[in-house]
């Protein structure tokens, strides 16, 4: 009889084999359903995409694709080479275009909210700390846009001489479901239902907690409908 086995041994080796029999999992069947769609989609775009690189580029282009040392490297030279189609074309004009409105209105909207202050002015017109301002921020006291390097730009139409709009804090509850833009405009923005006043200028002119509560379920439905 040999000698006994070590029983740590023999729980590794089991562990092992059993890894080497189940084999890897499938793809992304861990991942949750919506993260699942996105790459399905992902996967199909590419299939379509080197397909028609595939049967439309020219062959040379194809052959020196494949002397790339990586499928990386070999579809980076095929798209380097090949002339975008009319109708991709056509996509990045209209994606242009698109940008360029997007932009216009930014600055339109930027320019309708009185400009924009950082933390530092937004708490020296307020006549507190930076770290206040950022309190009323994170509390929904204060609408702010988050700029790409950490820092918070504030629309200078929330400030008044000796604080904030009464009401402010109640109306960007019920809008918060909004992205920055779209609850600046539905501040600044005249309304109809406001007798052409924006929300603002709504909140800014109110007699009393009646009228206040009306304004705010205005606002609500402008960030709902």
């Amino acid at each position: 009889m040999g000698a006994p086995k070590d029983p740590r041994a023999l729980k590794e080796r089991a562990a092992r084999g059993k890894t080497f029999r189940s084999g890897p999992k499938r793809f992304g069947t861990d991942a949750p359903s919506s993260e699942r769609s996105i790459r399905a989609d992902f996967l199909r775009r590419m299939r379509a995409l080197t397909r028609d690189l595939a049967r439309n580029a020219p062959s040379k282009v194809l052959a020196d694709a494949l002397s790339r040392p990586s499928a990386r490297g070999a579809i980076t030279h095929v798209l380097g080479e090949v002339e975008p189609t009319a109708e991709e074309l056509e996509v990045a004009r209209l994606r242009e275009r698109a940008m360029e409105r997007g932009l216009a209105m930014r600055e339109r909207l930027r320019e309708d909210a009185g400009g924009f202050l950082d933390t530092a002015q937004v708490a020296a017109r307020l006549g507190v700390r930076r770290q206040s301002v950022d309190k009323r921020r994170k509390e929904g006291g204060l609408l702010a846009l988050e700029t790409p390097q950490g820092h918070f730009l504030f629309p200078a139409c929330q400030l008044t001489s000796d604080g904030t709009i009464p009401g402010l804090k109640e109306v960007l509850a019920v809008m918060k479901g909004g992205g920055f833009w779209e609850t600046l405009a539905g501040l600044v923005t005249p309304a109809p239902a406001l007798a052409g006043r924006s929300i603002l200028q709504a909140l800014q002119q109110c007699r009393g907690d009646e009228e206040r509560r009306r304004i705010v379920e205005l606002a609500g439905a402008y960030t709902t409908g």
